[in-house]
């Protein structure tokens, strides 16, 4: 009756530190979890502050480029206009020396 008792004693302890080990590996399994939520979040986080770094860059190359093309198309009409002036200068003086010409016969 002893041995059975002693049998018993030792089984309900096995049980209790069975039980504490599941309590224990439940809870380091919730830190787990946590943390990878914790790290999920973080990751997501990251990701779209580099996708919205990444548009912002890309707005500003964009608007860079069509300040630098508004530029160059404004210096490319001044020339044409620098021209054209040029040229009707050129005319008007031509003409005028003719008519000169043409008065003095």
């Amino acid at each position: 009756m002893a041995s059975r008792h002693e049998a018993e004693r030792l089984e309900q302890e096995a049980k209790g530190r069975l039980e504490r080990q599941k309590i224990t590996d439940e809870a380091q399994a919730e830190r787990a979890r946590k943390e990878l939520l914790e790290l999920q979040a973080n990751s997501a986080a990251v990701e779209s502050t580099g996708q919205a770094k990444a548009e912002a860059q890309s707005r500003a190359e964009a608007a860079k480029i069509e300040g630098e093309a508004a530029v160059d198309q404004a210096k490319l009409k001044a020339e044409a206009m620098k021209i054209e002036a040029v040229s009707h200068l050129t005319m008007n003086s031509k003409c005028t020396q003719q008519f000169i010409c043409f008065t003095k016969l």
